[in-house]
């Protein structure tokens, strides 16, 4: 098998995607104990612009694949495309960002490859001469450690479970465009729709603005969102029981069955502190809690707590914000 590593790359509206950078890291890690060439892909309809930027802002041979039917989302077109380019050029593993496409076409796309898959990685280690993935099991009480047995191994990539790499090579990797043909399916996406919200992702946002229950009702989130306005860059998100109660989009929850953050500055209000949502945001450079309970678990995590009632908190922060 050559050693050879694939990284899909995404691009977001500002240009690439952070968590390109993440997974990037994440094969320089396995790279470390597998030397391997790291070669990042693209699909798409039209990818020859974004490959081309990729390779010089990365240093690193760029392969686009190009498909009509790869301009949205579809499981079925992913796996034809990426199997396609498995048998062309037969690859030790491929990683992609732990996303809801990934859930679907990676697993799959092992099963067409007879290979492995190893889902929610959050680090890499060596055994012997082996790769060995960790990732969180059992809502976040242990870790597991998975040695794949076969290749090509498929994994998919926590987001923010790895630091970004920076990339400093000057010179441009190579392009190659690949233009796929695609079985007839059973399927096709008709398009894939925006929110409609106004704040940034939460893989992008710098700041990030979470609520929890201590908000009490539905509609103090639009307290939560003018606080987030005071910051640029910033993203609203959620702990668990606010998705669960439909208060906000599932996209916006932080914790182990949902987002992993690491923002700048992460915000959070009114958040107990339980361990699945700290293993979403752990990441983050500097955290400020605020909470009634001066013996919640979150201000063990906190570099500044502030013990108050959020409703009358968050108002006068605000006001003096605008102030200034």
């Amino acid at each position: 098998m050559p050693e050879r590593l694939f990284v899909i790359a995404e691009q977001s509206r500002s240009g690439i995607s952070p968590v390109t950078f993440e997974l990037l890291a994440c094969a320089e890690q396995i790279r470390r104990i597998r030397p391997a060439s790291v070669e990042l892909v693209v699909p798409g309809a039209d990818v020859r612009s974004f490959s081309s930027h990729l390779s010089q802002v990365c240093g690193l041979n760029v392969i686009g694949i190009e498909h009509p039917a790869l301009s949205v989302y579809n499981g079925e077109v992913y796996k034809a495309a990426f199997a396609d380019l498995f048998k062309a050029r037969p690859a030790l593993g491929m990683l992609a960002a732990h996303s809801s496409a990934a859930w679907e076409f990676v697993p799959g796309l092992a099963c067409r490859l007879r290979g492995a898959c190893v889902t929610g990685v959050n680090a890499v280690a060596r055994v012997g001469d082996d790769v060995v993935f960790q990732r969180l099991v059992q809502a976040g009480r242990f870790t597991e450690s998975v040695s794949p047995a076969i290749s090509p191994f498929l994994i998919t990539v926590e987001p923010g479970a790895f630091p970004t790499l920076t990339c400093d090579d000057t010179s441009p990797g190579s392009v190659e465009i690949r233009r796929v043909s695609i079985p007839e399916r059973s399927s096709r996406t008709l398009a894939v729709l925006p929110a409609g919200e106004r704040n940034l992702s939460l893989t992008e946002g710098e700041v990030v603005v979470a609520a929890g229950k201590g908000i009490k009702k539905k509609e103090n989130l639009d307290m939560i969102r003018q606080l987030a306005s005071v910051f640029p860059k910033s993203a609203v998100a959620g702990s668990r029981p606010l998705i669960d109660s439909g208060w906000l989009e599932y996209k916006r929850q932080v914790g182990l069955t949902g987002a992993k953050v690491t923002p700048r500055l992460y915000f959070a209000c009114g958040i107990s502190g339980a361990p699945q949502h700290i293993a979403g945001m752990r990441g983050a450079d500097t955290v400020v809690a605020l909470n009634t309970d001066c013996v919640a678990a979150m201000f063990n995590h906190a570099d500044v707590c502030i013990v108050d009632d959020l409703l009358q908190f968050i108002p006068a922060f605000i006001r003096l914000a605008k102030r200034s």
